[in-house]
């Protein structure tokens, strides 16, 4: 409720602040009390007359004693009604700050600075004067103005709960602010105006609620403002001079203590201003004398911290060095989104123009709109109360608009002080403007009670938007408490990526570990290992129940102990080795090496590592980092212009020296430059650092660092950085890949390595080969059931985002890998190669053959090892889009890599296990991800390689949806469309649409013609026949049309096949999902078909085991039938005509059939045990196969899987079976001597 207004006519807004008061009663004011005249209201004497006693009201006299008595509506009320809304929406603010201050921990800044606070705990409190943390800046002077909150966030880590306490910490930052913020109100005036502005700057500022500075400038901030309205109420001395305790404290918490001086002097300067015009907001020369001297005195205090004049100095740090250092890492693209913490960095102007771009809208979030809104707010409001304005407030607006101007990150404080003022000076113009009495009028109980239940429900729904996620984007941070899920996920990532592996223990000691104790189980498995542990080692808890270290004064006797479930595992940590110096790629990796204990290149702190010249390592490090990179060099012309990424050597004005892949002696060229494309080959011209790929570059700063290894950023909220992943690995020569992990790619710089780092590469190469096929993995749990996206209802309420599992991460960096060496012309050649050579049995093999043998099995193994670790982190996670889209892109290059091997019929289910594992895994990719661009285009190459013309068509028409040709595309991009989306799918529309006009002709006929069985044309349009199309969803469609037969067991069976295939997860006609389905037919196992059917289901589940115990029964009954092939005689009740050609029909089933399925189904149970881990078992089975089957058709494929897994080489030799091989002796093809002629006689 709000008080009436005046009537414009009588009360100026422009004439008077005081409240005027026409002194006739309106028709609401009470009319039973009387003026006795000097001002005190009596209440007249009340005539008390007695009721008429009826026998009905004898009668509910006591029901009406339950009911509370009924009072009329009164201002009264009304005014106490609007304190009571308004103390409820105070609070409901402040309720609303806590709950968007209690999120996961999601900056790495975080973690660096509780390392901080840990390290001055044990160093005696204070910062130290030199950086402690990194590889480069250890003679530098570390300039930590926020050294005090380091110290808060190492003692709450200290605290039970350890990262739950840091989001505790944002949380009551939050909670403290905004309770300050809304409690700055004119008394008894309505503040419900100040809470709905000060929610708005929440939503501005809460991204920096952080269990960080941040939130320390957000509530000091506050706590000023408080306590300069305090002042300007009260006039108190006391609240001005709490400003310099305030200060004080301050300026040793948070470097941008600064703002808050400044705040002070830009109402000092409107004071003098106002003071000037006759229109002061202080009330006397003594008052604004005081306040100046408040303001030296705070200036004063902002020197009292142990880094003495550079608090004065931070803001030209902040905006000179600071902000452009972290633009050069976080940059922006013009047409893409960018995240808040990306853009923080850059001016507000950036969204109006930015390198030659104008308007890049697409970048606004509404943070910003938040922050903006509250400042036009507030000069709306001081425009309306311009009669009346302290002109402290519009130099206060000023001077925050500007600093937000030059730093988006500073529009966060900008509101909050903005929300202030805009209260206040609403307030005034209210008092001044309406009439403060409240009355029960209709129009004016709506617009009190109306609109404070409006402002309530939208409290409500910003809440539920947080709660839901849907405040901030997919990647974002999201409530909870906490490690933010994808940071502690780095955080386990990079502490097995950097570490070295040593052993795994079963059991859980973690309670003894906690106590400090290493029993000597421990000690015993160092023994095992061959390590001995030094005496006088200590056991220190890095994270109580999951982390422990084991420190020695020793070299390279530091241990970390990582407890999962059921196991321990043991690492060696290099975090303190000088013989294992990493370089890192972005600030972010930087954070977290610090965190597990690690010295990085860069790190967040850039003012750190800034400088000028060679001193300014920040430059040096991007530039180290570019040559890195390979560059691009454009050969020849137009037409037969060849495109090659090299490292340069050197370089002069008429040629270039490169050193080709894979590196080492021998490989260096010179290129003229005349050859080249000069604005092509230009790094500078390309949108590169001139530098990028020039090898003295990075050869100079690694000799210089004495760096060992490079680490290319494979997380973050950004792309991972895969380019540099694969440009390194084309120089096996020149660093060595030791480790593809969830965070980072680890390659050791192998030339001119020193010893104990050559002994170490000698000891942990990256053979995917022998860890795909020699080496067993961990045990695969079966998920219990298939991937379930989100319905209509979930959909909104489920937070968006993919948890990350280190697992799944790992296996999508080997998807990348897997992907680049499948899209190499070495990989298509070996294909085609091998192809050849199985098709021609080449007895002879050749250096061509073995090359691509090679070539062939790094691929396959790669693939295994993504599905290996996929699967392992789908038990984790069984809703991973991600993770089941590696599955589908690991499977579908295993089967164009076995296809080559394989020969005889490809029909059969069994020898299309590698297709139904990747489209029942892409399946469910995208049935949990429906906007997964790259599942979808996947799934149409491999519905198209098997004619499954309808699903291609619905795969290759989402694509083309979600995928549109970027604007301003050039010939080759059109071009490139053209052959892989336009023109294909115009020929499936074409094979497609006749099918379905067929259809509809004959089963919607007009001529009254009975239609034919929909079973038995669904069987035909899913019969597979060479060159002709498959439809499965034309099929899948007409069977539901049958109601009657669409639930019979045969029918569901047919279903079950079709609906895997197509990805249909839930069948409308019998309202069963497909796991129900699956569930039905398993109660059927017994029947040869729907055992055939539920064994390549369970591929799904990666139930290998329960796959395999219905291959073995298939295979049993398969040599049930053999047998009674074999034992056939001569039956009596057959006429002896008839004999023959039953006999015949038994014996090529004996002699052809039963040998190639024998076959494929041995080859498939091998293919179960590696997937699952079981090499050894898997080597036996093929084995097996080979000896049962000498001659089956998959003899090349057994000879390739056995000869990795025995590690001995394949010659095609090998892949001949007996019946083929042909004894060819040397005498065979010596002519025949000619006959010597007899002697004469």
């Amino acid at each position: 409720m709000i008080a009436v207004r005046r009537d414009d006519d009588n009360h100026s807004n422009d004439e008077t602040d005081e409240t005027v008061d026409s002194g006739e009663p309106t028709e609401h004011e009470p009319v039973s009390e009387t003026d006795d005249g000097n001002g005190t209201v009596e209440a007249p004497e009340e005539t008390v007359e007695p009721a008429p006693e009826t026998s009905s009201r004898e009668d509910s006299s006591d029901d009406d004693d339950d009911l509370p008595e009924y009072e009329p509506l009164t201002p009264e009320l009304v005014e106490e009604e609007a304190e009571r809304g308004d103390f409820m929406l105070r609070w409901a603010v402040v309720l609303l700050a806590i709950l968007l201050g209690c999120h996961g921990v999601y900056q790495t800044t975080t973690l660096a600075r509780t390392a901080s606070g840990q390290y001055m705990a044990a160093n005696g409190l204070l910062p130290p004067a030199t950086d402690v943390f990194s590889l480069t800046a250890t003679d530098r002077n570390w300039i930590n103005l926020g050294w005090g909150t380091d110290l808060i966030l190492a003692s709450l880590y200290a605290l039970p709960g350890q990262d739950i306490c840091l989001t505790l910490f944002a949380a009551a930052m939050a909670g403290l602010t905004l309770g300050l913020l809304v409690h700055i109100s004119r008394p008894g005036l309505p503040s419900w105006w100040t809470s709905v502005l000060a929610a708005v700057a929440l939503l501005a500022a809460f991204p920096q609620f952080v269990a960080g500075p941040e939130s320390i400038t957000l509530l000091g901030l506050a706590v000023q403002m408080s306590l300069l309205h305090r002042h300007g109420v009260s006039g108190r001395s006391t609240d001005l001079w709490s400003l310099v305790g305030v200060q004080l404290l301050w300026v040793n918490l948070d470097p941008r203590a600064w703002i808050g001086l400044l705040v002070l002097v830009l109402y000092g300067l409107g004071e003098w201003w106002g003071a000037k015009r006759g229109r002061p907001g202080l009330g006397s020369v003594k008052q604004r004398a005081l306040f100046w001297r408040v303001t030296a005195a705070a200036a004063v205090a902002c020197l009292v911290n142990p880094f003495h004049i550079h608090a004065l100095l931070a803001p030209w740090e902040l905006y000179v060095t600071e902000y452009p250092a972290l633009q050069a890492y976080n940059l922006l693209a013009p047409g893409q989104a960018a995240a808040v913490d990306r853009l923080q960095h850059y001016p507000l102007t950036t969204f109006v123009f930015f390198k030659g771009t104008w308007g890049n809208w697409s970048w606004l979030n509404y943070h910003v709109i938040a922050g903006l809104l509250v400042l036009v707010a507030t000069g709306v409001t001081l425009y309306l109360n311009r009669r009346r304005v302290d002109f402290g407030h519009v130099t206060l607006l000023a001077g925050l608009a500007v600093l937000s101007l030059m730093g988006i990150r500073e529009l966060a404080p900008a509101a909050l002080v903005a929300a202030v003022l805009a209260g206040l000076n609403a307030q005034d113009w209210y008092r001044v403007t309406f009439r403060q009495e409240y009355t029960i009028e209709p129009r004016e109980l709506l617009f009190s009670r109306g609109g404070r239940s409006l402002t309530v429900l939208a409290f409500f729904a910003v809440a539920l938007l947080a709660i839901l996620g849907r405040l901030t984007p997919e990647n974002g941070r999201k409530l909870g408490l906490g490690l933010d899920p994808a940071l502690a996920s780095a955080v386990e990532g990079m502490t097995t990526d950097l570490n070295e592996r040593l052993f795994t223990l079963s059991g859980d000691l973690s309670n003894d570990l906690d106590r400090g104790d290493i029993n000597s189980t421990l000690r015993k498995q160092f023994v095992t290992n061959k390590i001995v542990l030094p005496e006088d080692v200590r056991l220190a808890t890095r994270r109580p129940g999951s982390i422990w270290r084991i420190r020695s004064p020793e070299p390279g006797h530091d241990y970390l102990l990582v407890q999962a479930t059921g196991r321990l595992t043991v690492y060696r940590d290099f975090g303190r080795d000088e013989n294992h110096r990493g370089f890192n790629f972005v600030p972010s990796q930087g954070d977290l090496m610090i965190w597990v204990g690690h010295r990085p290149f860069i790190d967040s702190r850039v003012r750190l590592f800034s400088g000028s010249g060679d001193a300014d390592l920040l430059s040096l490090h991007r530039r180290t980092r570019a040559a890195l990179r390979l560059r691009s060099l454009v050969i020849g012309a137009e037409e037969g212009r060849q495109v090659i990424r090299v490292q340069v050597a050197g370089e002069t004005a008429d040629k270039i020296e490169v050193i080709l892949p894979p590196g080492g002696p021998g490989t260096r060229e010179t290129i003229e430059k005349s050859d080249l494309d000069s604005v092509a080959s230009t790094p500078s011209l390309r949108g590169e650092m001139p530098q990028t790929g020039t090898a003295s570059m990075w050869q100079e700063r690694v000799d210089t660092h004495r760096i060992t290894h490079v680490l290319p950023r494979l997380h973050g909220p950004s792309s991972p950085d895969y380019t540099s992943m694969f440009d390194l690995i084309q120089y096996p020569n020149h660093w060595q890949l030791v480790r593809i992990g969830a965070t980072t790619a680890v390659f050791y710089r192998k030339a001119e390595a020193n010893s104990p780092i050559s002994d170490f590469l000698k000891k942990h190469n990256t053979d995917f080969s022998k860890n795909a096929f020699r080496t067993a993995g961990e045990t695969i749990d079966p998920r219990p059931e298939l991937a379930r996206g989100d319905t209509s209802y979930t959909s909104f309420l489920a937070q968006k985002r993919d948890t990350p599992v280190p697992a799944i991460s790992r296996a999508a960096h080997l998807a990348q890998i897997l992907k680049m060496q499948q899209s190499s012309p070495g990989f298509l050649q070996a294909l085609q190669e091998v192809a050849l050579r199985v098709a021609n049995q080449d007895l002879t093999g050749s250096p061509n053959s073995r090359r691509a043998l090679n070539i062939l099995a790094e691929t396959a193994a790669v693939a295994h090892v993504a599905i290996r670790s996929a699967n392992e982190g789908l038990i984790v996670a069984p809703n991973s889009s991600e993770g089941f889209l590696v599955l589908g892109i690991a499977y579908a290059c295993l089967d164009d890599i076995e296809s080559v091997f394989r020969g005889g019929n490809s029909n059969t289910p069994w020898s299309k296990r590698r297709y139904f594992e990747a489209i029942q895994a892409l399946n469910q990719s995208i049935e949990l991800d429906p906007n997964n661009a790259e599942a979808l285009f996947t799934r149409y190459r491999r519905l198209q390689r098997l004619n499954r013309f309808d699903l291609a068509l619905d795969s290759l028409k989402r694509f083309d949806e979600l995928t549109p040709l970027p604007t301003g595309a050039d010939e080759s991009q059109v071009e490139a469309r053209r052959q892989q989306v336009d023109d294909p799918l115009q020929r499936l529309i074409s094979s497609v649409e006749p099918v379905k006009k067929e259809i509809q002709k004959t089963f919607h006929s007009t001529t009254g013609d009975e239609p034919p069985d929909r079973i038995e044309f669904a069987l035909l349009l899913t019969q597979e026949q060479p060159g002709r199309g498959v439809f499965i969803g034309t099929a899948l469609q007409l069977v539901n049309d049958d109601i009657e037969k669409a639930g019979s067991p045969e029918v569901l069976l047919l279903k079950a096949r079709w609906m895997m295939e197509a990805g249909i997860f839930h069948d409308e006609a019998t309202a069963m999902t497909l796991d129900e389905i699956f569930q039905d037919l398993g109660e059927q196992s017994g029947q040869p078909a729907s055992r055939t059917t539920l064994a390549i289901s369970r591929l799904a589940y990666a139930d290998f085991d329960q796959a395999n115990q219905l291959l073995q029964g298939e295979l049993a009954g398969l040599e049930k039938q053999r047998l009674g092939d074999a034992l056939r005689t001569l039956p009596l009740v057959l006429r002896p005509q008839q004999w023959p050609f039953d006999q015949v029909n038994s014996t090529m089933n004996l002699v052809l059939a039963h040998p190639s399925v024998q076959s494929e189904i041995l080859f498939n149970v091998a293919l179960s045990h590696l997937e699952a881990g079981r090499v050894d078992q898997a080597g036996d089975e093929l084995t097996r196969l080979l000896d049962d089957v000498p001659d089956s058709h998959l003899r090349p494929l057994a000879q390739f899987y056995i000869s990795q897994i025995s590690n001995k080489p394949l010659e095609l030799l090998h892949s001949v079976g007996p019946l083929e091989m042909i004894p060819v002796e040397a005498e065979m093809f010596v002519n025949e001597p000619e006959a010597t002629p007899a002697p004469k006689k």
